[in-house]
């Protein structure tokens, strides 16, 4: 049974990527290495998957034995930095393995700010249903300052990376415009000029932040 580690863990990948343990930032050396946080980045946004896809999607150009090798490297690295002081015969809590699959867990001491943006931006949609603007506007507002920058930005871009980023790049613009004309409506026209000047540095060619 994999015991859970004393503090948690919170990961940030919306601009440079960040490992906080507790409130302290990780130094450990293997964070360093771009194929350690490509792989927790492909965890975050796949929690649930094949060995295969992540072969694929990080090491496109290997053949099937060496991308295997790598992934069991880069894996147990990953592990030393998620679970410093886990013994090589503890069950791993983050990471759960089997031949096929891996899947990210231990969400009861792991905090994400990306599943914490898109978690936002549902609740502050539903509130905007329920009629509740104001309770919405500040779901916007926490989201966006979640947004630090493009996912991963440390690291190479592959095609799995590349799409997510946009994703969260252009939920990002929309979510800056909407919580400005909600920020507009109540007279805070200061801090909605500020959002948007920034949203307009994010993404130049967006016409309603430049309105």
């Amino acid at each position: 049974v994999p015991l859970p580690p004393v503090e948690r863990r919170r990961l940030q990948l919306l601009g440079p990527e960040r490992l906080l343990l507790g409130d302290v930032e990780s130094e450990h050396d293997d964070w360093r290495r771009e194929r350690v946080r490509s792989l927790v980045g492909f965890l975050v946004v796949h929690p649930d998957t094949t060995r295969d896809a992540v072969m694929a999607a990080l090491w496109p150009a290997a053949d099937e034995e060496s991308a295997r090798r790598s992934l069991r490297s880069t894996l147990n690295l990953l592990l030393g930095v998620l679970e410093e002081g886990r013994t090589g015969g503890d069950a791993a809590y983050f990471v759960r393995a089997d031949s096929a699959r891996l899947r990210l867990g231990g969400n009861d001491r792991l905090e994400v700010d990306v599943w914490r943006f898109d978690d936002l931006l549902e609740e502050a949609d539903r509130l905007e249903r329920d009629g509740a603007p104001t309770l919405a506007r500040e779901r916007l507002l926490a989201a966006t300052e979640l947004y630090r920058g493009d996912l991963l930005a440390g690291i190479q871009e592959g095609e799995w990376l590349h799409v997510e980023r946009q994703r969260l790049h252009v939920r990002f613009v929309a979510t800056a415009v909407r919580a400005g004309e909600l920020l507009l409506a109540h007279g805070r026209n200061d801090e909605a000029i500020a959002l948007a000047s920034r949203t307009i540095t994010v993404e130049p060619w967006s016409e309603p932040a430049h309105a």
